[in-house]
């Protein structure tokens, strides 16, 4: 469902989500395909471990300009707020 928290953590696992993914955390050698809507259409953001300094084991979600950003736990405690 929309805003659905991914843990695919095995080795190579893939992670391809059409609603919205407030957050995803990948294992050695996975990857990402994230639906957001840039306005105009749907598109996919893209994350694989090893690349573009998307690393296993650490949770990531979109930010506003629909790149993949780590979240930091006190991040998490002020969106709860």
């Amino acid at each position: 469902g929309n805003y659905a928290q991914i843990e695919a953590t095995g080795n190579n696992a893939v992670v391809a989500a059409a609603a919205t993914v407030r957050e995803v955390m990948l294992g050695e050698g996975g990857c990402a395909a994230i639906a957001y809507n840039d306005g105009t259409r749907t598109r996919f953001a893209l994350a694989y471990v090893g690349e573009n300094g998307i690393e296993a084991g650490v949770k990531y979600r979109l930010n506003d300009q629909h790149q993949f950003e780590a979240v930091i736990d006190d991040q998490e405690e002020e969106e709860a707020a």
